[in-house]
């Protein structure tokens, strides 16, 4: 939660109120599958223009784990709902490697697409246009303390 000022999807917000509520939930199969989903609804107030809204995104998961090596997928959907400028799709798949117990090597390809009639994501702080589409491959490592 947070109060004003803020932006939300390139949107100054002077004076409001933004909330969210995120629930998960991921389950591992004896196989070394593992299924995961997410739901979470963002509310906006906007003082300053009168207006308030909220929209839903959910996203779901699969992993299969083959000793210390790793392949995952994931779909998220972002809808408009009240807002312009706030649908869009996310495919992500990837690869891992377990170092040790809590380092993990990953890789990664991912394609975020807005919505043809609204959704400016991006990876970046710059906005791409709706129905526009960004790509990007990463790599890094991961460590849980």
């Amino acid at each position: 939660d947070t109060s004003a000022p803020f932006s939300f999807n390139g949107t100054a917000v002077s004076s409001g109120y933004a909330g969210t509520v995120r629930v998960g939930a991921a389950y591992t199969f004896p196989t070394a599958t593992t299924v995961s989903a997410l739901w979470d609804k963002t509310k906006i107030q906007n003082d300053t223009t009168a207006t308030s809204g909220s929209r839903n995104a959910f996203e779901i998961g699969l992993k299969q784990a083959f000793g210390a090596n790793s392949i995952y997928a994931s779909f998220a959907k972002a809808k408009a709902g009240d807002f312009t400028n706030s649908g869009a799709k996310q495919y992500v798949v990837g690869y891992g490697y377990d170092l040790s117990k809590r380092t993990t090597l990953k890789a990664y390809y991912t394609k975020l697409k807005n919505d043809s009639a609204s959704g400016s994501y991006a990876f970046y702080d710059n906005g791409i246009a709706a129905g526009q589409e960004q790509r990007a491959l990463g790599v890094g490592i991961r460590h849980s303390f």
